[in-house]
């Protein structure tokens, strides 16, 4: 996406045009939301059984040409309601069927003992992947045991129970089998109730070779040899309630360091433990982070993080057993850029977060995954900003999410913005809310903002409240909503004006977000707020143009030319949904006001052209850092956002952006990411300084490509342009063997630009040559 030369300061509001809409409109999404729930209750296992205790032998056979597994199991079950079926679900597994059996143990006197229910039916559907088990008699309320006895693969496609393999020294492959259930493939290791809300307890025994470690949720009991083949048995501790997504188990011949006290260990093979001690000491600091912040262990009785050869994940949250690709997990961060330590970092943190939320208190269905990954997303970078405090880890979460999701909430053709609770009703839309960034990044942006509003202390109470409130338990955000509403009615925080439910629901029912547009009377000093739904397309389709009915409660908060406070992030007002505009009195009319202090609201600011002016005009001052470098950031991109959707004129010597490209003020390079690799390469008018231009140019190219970073590093040193040239000629100067990518090709123009503007023939003639 480009912007044309030079943004800037003269400024025009748009006005809509308004499309209303028809009752008959309503009536036809009705009737859709009513067949979509139709429609999902296919795929839901009935309510009438569930289970307690899941009691499971598994055999992987890690052979060349004979990748299977053989299992048997016995789950102890309620019946709830009388009923005649079982259903639980299965995939790619076969079962015994002779061999199924149900037990009841009597406790009513003269009955017999035990009572056994053998099947007269399993029927297998294949699109719901439920195995319903009925029998001949109704069963009666109480407790049973379910036997089963069946088989199955290893796969090789990273799902369920698969196998893998490792390259060892001497060039030979080793192969191992690992589990990744997320988010419904536990169902291809064993027959399972495989929902987040249907929560037992596991024990797990599997038999293994003995040169191979097998590893699980919980710590190994015991093992024994048996007798017959020489394989190991390895036992394993049951585990606390919990869902089936976050089991796993792994089989490897792999090695381990681990803590003083060994309840967090690192397994790897032999060749990558030598980066071993380095992330132990990382893993340990981030755990105590989290049971500090959640006033919690993490319940279970070890850690370990385990790496996985070829690993499609960066990493899975398995409870007391997180998997990681080699890479994210072990490698030698020395060699790497920083962006690359810091998200490997944050994957950590994040699966760190998942122990608490996620795996002790699940989302009660699919659509509301969020309340694991988007307050797990939010939480990495909390932690991970007190871990290494100098990186400004928080700032970057802010900026860098929220300038991403402003795009992909504003451009309806390309991207279908929908809300962040999601209607599940199949599979598909399963792992489609997997891979959301609603379900990640928009949710966790929300959270943050509303830590804002109750302060950053009110929240943390509100989410042990929660924690405490369910945990072993499932959850639907009307819970977190009243954990968080407790916090601040026990609080001193003013909150007389606004529920935090009510608030809340208009962030995640529905999609995109507000531009929030002040207008001031500088004759009464008098400012009106008011709010629409933003959206820009550039295509230009109808919907574009249209007028939206939705609105937000949006907290508004602001400082001034004579008030610099950009710390406190409380509102000071609120723009509610049901007001046509809100007044701000008492700002001083010769002043600039900026709204939405460090970028903790979700929304887009548009000012008056006044107001416009005398921002930019502070801004190229020598006055300019008294501005919070988040808000400097913010003031661009919303001038972006103004321009691009037409609001905003531009001149390109007094040009925002053009700010942000001068600036010399490191702080402010880093904020302003985003909307610089929008910008177009007319920007490299905005100076004919040569520092200036290789800022620009080192800040554009390293930021996206690792390949250009020599490149990068060599133009800080003017006296190094010829040696830069050289290697561009060598490297990328053909442009036929450059990715096809436009983003390749926009900074392979830019680097020419960037020659054109040095003025040096031998340079320019080096190019023009190639």
């Amino acid at each position: 996406m480009t912007i044309i030369k030079g943004l800037l300061i003269a400024l025009l509001l748009v006005a809509g045009h308004s499309v209303p809409l028809q009752d008959d409109v309503k009536v036809a999404d009705n009737e859709v939301e009513e067949s979509r729930v139709e429609e999902s209750e296919k795929y839901r296992l009935p309510k009438q059984v569930e289970p307690m205790h899941y009691d499971v032998k598994l055999i992987p056979h890690i052979v060349e040409d004979n990748f299977t597994t053989n299992g048997e199991m016995s789950i102890d079950v309620k019946v709830r309601e009388p009923t005649n079926i079982i259903a639980l679900h299965t995939v790619d597994i076969t079962v015994d069927e002779p061999w199924t059996n149900l037990m009841h143990k009597s406790e009513e006197e003269n009955a017999d003992p035990v009572q056994t229910y053998v099947p007269k039916q399993h029927h297998y559907d294949s699109e719901t992947q439920i195995l319903t088990i009925r029998f001949e008699e109704l069963l009666d309320l109480g407790t049973y045991t379910l036997h089963l006895k069946f088989a199955g693969i290893l796969a090789d496609d990273d799902r369920g129970f698969y196998r893998t393999f490792y390259t060892d020294d001497d060039g030979n492959k080793v192969w191992l089998a690992m589990t990744h259930f997320q988010p419904v493939r536990a169902r291809q290791a064993f027959p399972c109730w495989d929902e987040p809300a249907i929560k037992a307890t596991f024990k797990f025994s599997i038999k293994h070779y003995p040169n191979y470690t097998s590893l699980s949720n919980m710590p190994s009991m015991r093992t024994n040899v048996d007798e017959s083949d020489g394989k190991v048995w390895t036992h394993f501790e049951t585990t606390p309630l919990m869902s089936t997504n976050i089991l796993g188990f792994v089989i490897a011949d792999y090695d381990h360091v681990s803590n003083l006290d060994d309840t967090i260990r690192i397994w790897a093979p032999k060749k990558l433990l030598q980066y071993a001690p380095s992330r132990l000491e990382i893993a340990e600091t981030a755990m105590r982070e989290f049971e500090k912040y959640t006033n919690s262990s993490v319940h279970v009785p070890k850690m370990d993080h385990v790496t996985s050869p070829h690993y499609t994940s960066r990493a899975t949250e398995n409870w007391g057993m997180i998997v990681y690709k080699d890479a994210v997990l072990l490698s030698d961060e020395r060699k790497g850029p920083i962006y690359s330590r810091l998200n490997n970092l944050l994957t950590l943190t994040h699966e760190l977060a998942h122990q608490w939320f996620g795996n002790l208190v699940s989302p009660a269905w699919w659509q509301y995954l969020w309340l694991s990954e988007g307050t797990s997303t939010y939480l990495k970078y909390l932690i991970a900003d007190k871990l290494i405090k100098d990186w400004r880890i928080m700032d970057c979460f802010v900026v860098d999410n929220v300038h991403y999701l402003f795009d992909l909430d504003s451009y309806p053709s390309r991207y279908q913005p929908r809300p962040i609770n999601v209607n599940v009703t199949s599979h598909l839309d399963i792992h489609y809310a997997r891979s959301y960034s609603n379900t990640y990044m928009k949710s966790a942006i929300i959270l943050h903002m509303i830590a804002n509003v109750l302060t950053q202390d009110v929240f943390r109470n509100g989410l042990i409240r929660y924690l405490e409130a369910h945990e072993y338990g499932s959850v639907t955000p009307d819970d977190l909503w009243k954990a968080l509403q407790d916090a601040v009615d026990e609080s001193d925080v003013p909150h007389n004006d606004f529920k935090v439910k009510e608030v809340m629901y208009t962030w995640f029912e529905q999609a995109g977000y507000p531009i929030v547009t002040i207008e001031r009377d500088y004759a009464t000093g008098k400012i009106k707020a008011t709010q629409k739904k933003f959206q820009y397309d550039p295509l230009e389709l109808n919907i574009t143009n249209a007028e939206s009915d939705e609105a937000w409660w949006i907290p508004i908060n602001f400082a001034t030319q004579s008030n610099l406070d950009f710390s406190s992030t409380l509102p000071t007002h609120w723009l509610k949904p049901q007001d046509e505009n809100l007044t701000i009195e008492g700002v001083d009319v010769n002043d600039w006001i900026i709204v939405n202090k460090q970028l903790t609201g979700f929304y887009l600011v548009n000012y008056d052209i006044t107001n416009w002016k005398r921002i930019a005009a502070f801004l190229n001052s020598d006055d300019y850092d008294k501005i919070a470098p988040l808000n400097r950031a913010q003031i661009i991109n919303d001038a972006f956002y103004m321009f691009k959707s037409k609001q905003l004129l531009y001149d390109s010597r007094y040009s925002i952006i053009c700010f942000g490209l001068m600036t010399v003020n490191e702080s402010v390079w880093n904020q302003v990411q985003p909307v610089l690799n929008k910008s177009d390469n007319n920007f490299m008018g905005c100076s004919t300084n040569l520092d200036i231009l290789q800022k620009q140019l080192t800040f554009n190219v390293s930021s996206w490509f690792s390949a250009f970073n020599m490149f990068s590093r060599m133009l800080k040193d003017p006296s190094n342009v010829d040696k830069a040239i050289d290697l561009f000629i060598n490297n990328f100067a053909n442009i036929s063997r450059l990715e096809p990518n436009p983003d390749v090709m926009e900074y392979h123009m830019t680097i020419i630009q960037f020659i054109d503007k040095c003025n040096n023939e031998d340079q320019l003639q080096k190019v023009n040559i190639t």
